[in-house]
């Protein structure tokens, strides 16, 4: 079996797109006529054109084979599709690019091809014509050009198949649109004569399209419908949009009703100006004049409602033009909702207040909610605080806008001053109590130093009146004297930071050995006077981001606890103790008591509740250290678990704001 011609590599195929089922349907009649012309032109028994379809060739006319598909000597044909111009081989035996499997040929054999390439007018190669014969030979160039021309009218045909093809879809898709839609549709010359109407039009006069089109506007209508619609129709003519509203009579069950519809005569001006005709388009407003109505009622329902709220309520487009805004929204800015309507964001809140806003508008067209506080002047110029939230406005998964909600919250700003005036206050009168339990031992635990100083200075006084003076002596004396001022120093320190308030201050990089130890200073002396044992774990370089004072306070309220409650017990002993992972640390303080019970242990956290004796306890202490733990983001708790009387201090070694920064 003879084997077909083939290039000595692949190359890739133009594929004409898949499923291109316009090119199988396409009529050959036309194309016939040019692979005759193209055989004739190079007196060669074969000639076809043909396209590449889903991975074939698809032969569209062949002149010259009896068979339709892809005969074997064709193989060779999509090579052309790949040239950048015409390709002609005139002896397929002689040319380099092709192989074949005997030396001796046939007359079967394909020894002469040409392929000239088919393009659009947009230069996109959409085909070939082909010519074959079975002995080498060349072309002239008048041959060449002729083969051409063929080439150009065959794209050309195509194209204007394509372009007819698609205005009959488009045609017939226009037809199924203006078929679905209610309103009546349709096409009146300058004879006033009927030369297109979709179904409801049809529909509405009773009349099919042959019983319509040809037709007067006066015979369909009647003269009296005519005559009230002639001067808008001449108008039309004339080049002019029209549009009006009137009765028409609509016929059901038999009968002519009249019905209120709006009338858009729309002139068909061609490019020398002139008017062909005129597009009716009527739409029926009975139901929707009904329906608008209705509407318009629950509209000033719903925006009564909007009115009597407090709050200021506003709604902006994507372009941040306003599109309503309440009563209360109104009077702020003193507008009416009218003068506020179409206005720019901006151009009402003025540009200082709205650069403020600006990320949080941004937020909101990106469909993200927005909560944020902001201070507003009012006209008798004073200050309001408010409560602003910016609503995304979403309708089929896009942002076509947001709400505004302004609240007023200046009253319930002014109950949270107070709060925190109130919780200042616990705050200092915890600390005056805690200063006043601590008074005498820091006294004492200031007195003693003090007396050791004054004792070796009197015993230096003496040896310089002597004349007794001995250098070492003195140096030895005067580096006790400095470490037990160094000592007082440390313990007025300690007091001085406790005693500070701190409730503005930002959070801070404090080591844990420094915290503990100017805790232990105001304290060790009163755990010494009661002969309390004071076991202290701390590990060495721990560092947390606190307020040094408010930890200081809560350590001393639960170091204090725990001394009060265990003065009458035999075994006296308190321990702090540091436990660490890479969030937290917990600082605890567990003294040698047995526990507290599930009823105190439930109120103890609770303002003003105490189960010490009256006049010894404010009840303010675990419940203000409570306070100020939560306020560093962490948490203060009674451990039940532990044998022992046992509480937690628990703190994130990086504070929420050190966490933002």
């Amino acid at each position: 079996m003879k084997k077909p011609f083939r290039p000595d590599e692949t190359i890739p195929t133009v594929v004409v797109p898949k499923n291109d089922q316009l090119l199988e349907s396409m009529p050959a009649q036309q194309l016939d006529d040019l692979t005759l012309l193209a055989a004739s032109i190079c007196q060669a028994p074969s000639a076809l054109i043909g396209f590449i379809v889903e991975g074939r060739f698809l032969i569209k006319s062949i002149h010259g084979f009896a068979a339709n598909e892809s005969p074997s000597e064709l193989a060779l044909c999509d090579a052309t599709m790949n040239e950048p111009a015409n390709f002609v081989v005139e002896d397929t035996l002689l040319d380099g690019r092709f192989k074949v499997s005997r030396i001796v040929a046939t007359e079967r054999d394909a020894r002469f091809f040409a392929g000239i390439q088919i393009r659009n007018s947009d230069g996109e190669k959409v085909g070939t014509l082909y010519v074959i014969d079975h002995r080498p030979r060349k072309l002239s160039n008048d041959q060449l050009q002729a083969l051409e021309a063929l080439s150009r009218t065959a794209g050309a045909f195509i194209e204007k198949y394509r372009k007819r093809h698609a205005l009959d879809k488009q045609t017939k898709f226009l037809n199924s649109v203006m078929g679905a839609l209610p309103n009546l549709v349709a096409y009146v010359d300058q004879e006033f004569k009927y030369r297109y109407a979709n179904s409801a039009y049809e529909t509405w006069f009773g009349l099919a399209a042959p019983s319509l089109l040809g037709r007067t506007v006066q015979e369909v209508m009647g003269q009296e419908t005519f005559t009230i619609g002639r001067g808008f129709m001449e108008r039309a003519l004339s080049g002019h949009l029209v549009e009006f509203q009137r009765k028409l009579p609509y016929r059901f069950n038999g009968k002519l009703q009249p019905r209120t519809v709006r009338v858009n005569y729309i002139p068909d001006v061609a490019d020398d100006g002139t008017v062909a005709g005129i597009f009716a388009v009527i739409t029926d407003l009975s139901d929707k004049t009904i329906a608008l109505e209705k509407l318009d009622a629950k509209e000033r329902e719903v925006q009564s409602i909007f009115d009597a709220l407090p709050a200021m309520i506003g709604h902006w487009d994507k372009n941040q033009l306003n599109l309503s805004a309440n009563r209360a929204y109104s009077q702020y800015f003193d507008k009416s909702p009218n003068q506020i309507k179409g206005k720019h964001l901006c151009d009402l809140l003025g540009q200082e207040i709205y650069q403020k806003n600006l990320p949080f508008i941004e937020g909101v067209l990106n469909g993200i909610p927005q909560t944020f506080e902001r201070v507003l002047p009012v006209k008798d110029g004073k200050l309001r605080y408010t409560l602003a939230n910016y609503l995304p406005d979403i309708e089929g998964g896009a942002v076509k806008g947001f709400f505004v909600i302004v609240t007023d919250i200046s009253a319930v700003k002014t109950l949270e001053n107070e709060r925190k005036t109130l919780e200042a206050k616990m705050i200092s009168s915890s600390k005056l109590a805690e200063l006043g339990e601590m008074a005498g031992g820091i006294a004492h635990e200031i007195n003693s130093p003090l007396a050791s100083i004054m004792g070796r200075v009197g015993l230096m006084k003496e040896r310089v009146a002597l004349n007794e003076f001995d250098a070492e002596l003195f140096s030895r004396d005067l580096a006790k004297i400095e470490m037990t001022t160094d000592r007082i120093a440390k313990i007025v320190s300690g007091l001085k930071a406790f005693s500070r308030s701190a409730d503005n201050d930002p959070m801070a990089e404090v080591s844990v050995d420094l915290l503990v130890q100017n805790t232990l200073e105001l304290c060790q002396e009163r755990f010494k006077n009661e002969g309390i044992e004071l076991r202290v774990s701390i590990p060495k370089g721990m560092s947390v981001q606190c307020r040094e004072s408010q930890v200081s306070q809560i350590l001393l309220n639960l170091l204090g606890n725990s001394l009060d409650a265990i003065k009458a017990v035999p075994e006296k002993w308190v321990s702090l103790e540091l436990e660490a992972t890479s969030e937290t640390l917990r600082f605890f303080v567990t003294d040698s008591g047995r526990g507290i019970p599930d009823e105190t242990a439930a109120k103890i956290m609770q303002p003003f509740f105490t189960t010490k004796e009256i006049g010894k306890g404010t009840g303010l202490g675990l419940s203000v250290s409570f306070g100020l733990a939560q306020a560093h983001g962490g948490n203060l708790f009674y451990v039940k678990e532990s044998k022992n009387t046992r509480f937690c201090l628990e703190l994130p070694i990086r504070s929420l704001q050190g966490r933002a920064a």
